[in-house]
């Protein structure tokens, strides 16, 4: 969508907008309004093909690092995405992979909430091995995230190139999303799009499109967003969607006390219902299979922790953003109460640096002063209390969920998707963009004049080095990436799938079981790993139904009666296939039992609600690009 390109065109804001050292100087011979304006484009794709750079010297020397190993939870993501091949090679681009037998004996798939299938690292590696596509991939969102946060403060807030090239760049170098990705938590890369979803609920023109009336355009806009939230709901969020949806919101919240024309609630009111019920649509037959598996394996018997009270919590939120992460893990274990999994340094990495908290600094030096007149009118906008008080409700939320109080416990582990959490911490997400976007206005305050490019120039070179220094730690991540790097290329040699022909695990000399961290990877040699690395089955595994099943082939029949293969429709649909969760194949699904373990489509039933969601999702699939393209084409048309 080119109006999300990060180009160097003027923003859709008043000319008055516009600062005054943006214009030619008077007089300049042979510099004119075009050859200002190509030269600034040309100044602005060298800013950011340097950011690229900088940000593949970072984070790029992790996949692998320095020891030929990835991040530990690559052990689940990895066989996960050379499984999805398996199932592509074996059924073609259009059969959903319901089920998988490359781990566990035979689990769900596509029901997962964390189903990684729909994501870009999936697709990618259709046509290159699976590091690949997660390299590539933490790239091309890195670069939506950074292209997505220009544009909202550009076209938005009304800021100058300088300032919202470096707003993006905040966002793009968070360590939230570096981190994550360095670790394996790939799920979590599409909260990169988060900018992109606040544009799309507040921009208000569509170039490309014949669409005068506003309900039209937001009706345009929120189909967008609802593509955007789809994206979001099916390449594995899962749980974080509401921290996605709440961060976007955050900035939207921003936009309407920033923008330089007052935003309306109602429409942003108009384009998020549009969105949420697109999304919803499209996504029915993934969100009503997940919830049916949830329903079967809730993991709501994990404790939640907390801190003490509200200003530890707020202690650590602001060391884990300003500062390096250091020693912050240690300080939070000893104020978390209710703790039941260790925290580790990971899960505290959300740096930004300190160039927001200046910038909020000098914002509010600003307003005392009186400041620059638009800061200064801000409170005067009807609208605009109403945009900071839902600012401050949105901001509320992580810190209110981060603070431990048994009756407020009891109170979360009873709402649906949230109460199955393990912590919290992951909301402090949130205020990362919040800060990246308030970077602009405070750049654009400075009384710099000219210098200003100077100033954003040297601002980007200090997140650079700050965020570079401090990750060695991530070196000795263990997971060893060689194993799926040769399963992916014999696939690729042969084109035959392996199937799965036992279930085996790993055991020492002694004959006791081992969970080694590649465990997973035994899918490259046929074999299903029964002590696999599963989290909707519990840390532990501990609610995995065993029963039987044993080291040995899968067409071994058990007691006479049954396959040593988990029947995995069982998981998900135990009523509308007469079983119950945990069942094997009986002898006489054969037939069935051999296409699955060989990663063929194998004839199961669904519920009912299964085959509406499905019918609907259809529906919505065809339904939603045509309410997207049929404006367009109109335009074109016309033109």
């Amino acid at each position: 969508m080119s109006a999300m390109a990060l180009s160097a065109s003027s923003p859709a804001v008043p000319t008055a907008a516009v600062a005054e050292d943006a214009k030619p100087p008077e007089g300049t011979p042979g510099i004119g309004p075009a050859d200002r304006e190509r030269r600034e484009r040309n100044l602005l794709k060298v800013a950011v093909l340097v950011l690229i750079g900088a940000y593949e010297l970072c984070f790029g020397r992790f996949f692998p690092n320095i020891n030929g190993n990835l991040g530990h939870d690559y052990a689940y993501v990895l066989p996960d995405l050379l499984a999805g091949d398996y199932w592509f090679r074996a059924n073609g681009p259009f059969a959903v992979p319901w089920f998988t037998p490359a781990f566990c004996g035979g689990r769900p798939y596509y029901a997962d909430p964390q189903s990684m299938y729909y994501s870009l690292a999936q697709w990618l590696s259709f046509v290159m091995d699976p590091l690949t596509a997660v390299h590539a991939s933490l790239l091309l969102f890195a670069v939506a995230g950074l292209a997505g946060m220009y544009r909202l403060a550009r076209d938005l807030c009304g800021a100058s190139r300088e300032a919202a090239l470096l707003a993006g760049a905040v966002f793009m170098f968070n360590g939230f999303y570096a981190v994550r990705m360095i670790v394996g938590h790939y799920t979590f890369h599409s909260l990169m799009l988060v900018p992109l979803l606040a544009w799309l609920l507040t921009c208000s023109s569509a170039p490309r499109i014949s669409a005068p009336a506003s309900s039209a355009r937001d009706t345009w806009y929120g189909l967008l967003a609802a593509l955007v939230l789809a994206y979001m709901l099916n390449s594995g969020l899962g749980s974080l969607m509401v921290v996605g949806l709440l961060a976007a919101l955050g900035l939207v919240a921003v936009v309407g006390l920033q923008a330089t024309q007052a935003l309306s609630p109602r429409r942003v009111a108009a384009r998020l219902t549009v969105a949420i019920a697109g999304a919803l649509v499209v996504s029915a037959a993934h969100l009503v299979a997940s919830l049916s598996l949830l329903g079967n394996f809730p993991r709501s018997d994990y404790l939640l922790p907390g801190f003490a009270d509200l200003w530890s919590a707020l202690g650590i939120l602001l060391k884990a953003l300003f500062l390096a992460p250091g020693d912050i893990a240690e300080l939070a274990a000893a104020q978390l109460l209710n703790v039941q999994w260790v925290l580790g340094r990971h899960e505290f990495e959300y740096g930004v640096t300190l160039l927001p908290l200046l910038a909020l600094l000098f914002l509010a030096y600003q307003r005392l002063r009186g400041g620059p007149a638009r800061i200064g009118a801000l409170a005067a906008r009807p609208s605009a209390r109403l945009w900071g008080a839902f600012l401050l409700l949105v901001l509320a939320v992580p810190l209110a969920f981060n603070v431990y109080d048994r009756d407020w416990n009891v109170l979360l582990k009873q709402l649906p998707l949230i109460g199955s959490s393990s912590t919290f911490v992951r909301w402090f997400f949130i205020y990362i963009p919040v800060l990246a976007l308030v970077m602009a206005p405070a750049i654009d305050a400075l009384p710099l004049g000219s210098r200003r490019r100077v100033a954003a120039g040297a601002g980007m070179v200090l997140l650079a080095l700050n965020l570079s220094h401090d990750f060695s730690a991530y070196h000795a991540e263990p997971y060893p990436v060689r194993h799926i790097r040769e399963g992916y290329a014999e696939l690729t040699r042969s084109g035959q799938v392996p199937p799965v022909k036992a279930l085996g695990e790993y055991r020492a000399r002694n004959g006791e079981p081992l969970s080694p961290v590649f465990r997973n990877d035994a899918l490259t040699h046929g074999v299903s790993q029964l002590l696999c690395y599963y989290p909707t089955f519990g840390y532990g595994l501990e609610h995995l139904p065993v029963r039987d099943m044993k080291i040995g082939n899968v067409d071994e029949l058990l007691g006479g009666t049954h396959f040593n293969l988990k029947n995995p429709a069982c998981y998900v649909f135990p009523a509308a296939n007469q079983c119950t969760p945990g069942d094997h194949f009986l002898s006489a699904q054969r037939e069935s039992a051999l296409r699955f373990a060989a990663y063929r489509d194998w004839p199961f039933q669904v519920s009912a609600a299964q085959q509406l969601a499905e019918a609907v999702s259809v529906a919505g699939l065809v339904l939603l690009p045509l309410g997207i393209l049929v404006p367009w084409l109109g335009r074109r048309r016309g033109n």
